[in-house]
């Protein structure tokens, strides 16, 4: 079995923001009431129409709660939100069966002002992007890929369909698409392609399948500068897009698995993939040196985190929200918790720090 976060990700989750400008037409978006708040957690389901979002203070209390005309928000169980110039972005994969709903929503952080932007005719969204210019996102059906992007500057639409390949996630390196296929090749090979939606064009960059076929696969991809970094086994692999080169970047950990990039570091998580309740560690790598700097062993599971200079925030797979202080010998301590699950809240699916 491949690793679980493989599949983890191409499932819908929740996540929080709602948002109401579509390519085709434009709806007002109701402001957040002057709460402050540090956490925003996302309650949602796949089958239900509406959505939730929890606001919860630094002491992890919930202080304002907003309802969502969106279904199934979110990236996957260990997924993040993009966080970029005051906004956050996820996708909504649609209700139920019909994925030909699916868009991209952004909030404000500062007022709570949502927007859609919506890709009529893709059927799901498996991954996605957002840089200065653009929205990116891909999806696949029939051994095609589809890739779109949306320009911010004058709200249209950019298509390019890859025939024989089989995209099942993406990044973005230097405003240069990477696609990740682990499908082709029956589940034993893992190539990674550079996309041109300009130039309608694909080139290979690098084929990667002995790495994946060894252990459970890969956990997260995250882009960062001229390097793609993939959580492997007990070691993050660091693939060189312009000359096609890994290099391995050891770990002393039990299996990385999530990650994200923040201020020049590489935050990984660690856990047993085959019990998602068991404790975890966090690594913090340095991505100048290749070396990790940092490590914290906790007592609860992880599915999503964030480290901030005096804390560590985590969204536990028991659906409660931890908050660790950092101390100045750097080690971490348990401060807050909220259980949302036994306040009625069961599918706390992904959650986002304001910055």
């Amino acid at each position: 079995m491949k690793r679980l976060a493989n599949a983890a990700t191409r499932v819908g989750i929740c996540f929080v923001i709602i948002l109401c400008f579509s390519l085709t037409a434009c709806e007002k978006g109701t402001k957040d009431s002057q709460v402050s708040y540090q956490y925003g957690l996302i309650s949602s389901y796949e089958q239900d129409a509406t959505s939730k979002v929890l606001y919860l203070d630094k002491q992890a209390n919930i202080v304002g709660k907003k309802k969502l005309k969106i279904s199934n928000i979110g990236a996957g169980s260990y997924g993040y939100p993009i966080i970029k110039d005051g906004y956050v972005y996820e996708r909504s994969q649609g209700q139920g069966f019909d994925k030909k709903n699916c868009a991209i929503i952004s909030m404000n952080l500062s007022n709570g002002e949502v927007k859609k932007y919506k890709f009529p005719g893709l059927v799901g969204i498996s991954a996605f992007a957002v840089t200065d210019t653009y929205i990116y996102v891909v999806t696949n059906l029939n051994y095609k890929t589809y890739l779109e992007r949306y320009c911010f500057e004058n709200d249209t639409i950019e298509k390019y369909v890859i025939e024989d390949v089989i995209a099942t996630d993406m990044c973005v390196c230097q405003e240069k698409v990477y696609l990740f296929d682990e499908v082709s090749g029956d589940g034993k090979s893992y190539k990674v392609y550079c996309a041109d939606i300009t130039s309608q064009s694909t080139r290979l960059v690098a084929d990667i399948s002995s790495y994946y076929n060894e252990g459970d696969g890969f956990g997260f991809q995250v882009g960062y500068g001229k390097n793609i970094y993939f959580t492997h086994n007990d070691e993050i692999l660091k693939l060189n897009v312009e000359t096609g080169k890994v290099k391995s970047i050891p770990l002393d950990c039990k299996e990385a698995f999530g990650a994200y990039i923040a201020d020049g570091k590489l935050y990984v998580s660690s856990c047993d993939i085959f019990d998602i309740d068991s404790p975890a560690d966090i690594l913090i790598v340095d991505l100048s040196t290749d070396t990790v700097t940092q490590s914290y062993h906790l007592e609860t599971s992880v599915m999503q985190f964030y480290v901030s200079k005096d804390h560590l925030s985590v969204l536990g797979s028991d659906n409660t929200l931890y908050i660790y202080e950092i101390t100045n010998e750097g080690e971490c301590k348990l401060q807050y918790k909220n259980n949302l699950e036994e306040k009625g809240y069961d599918f706390i699916m992904s959650f986002y720090e304001k910055p």
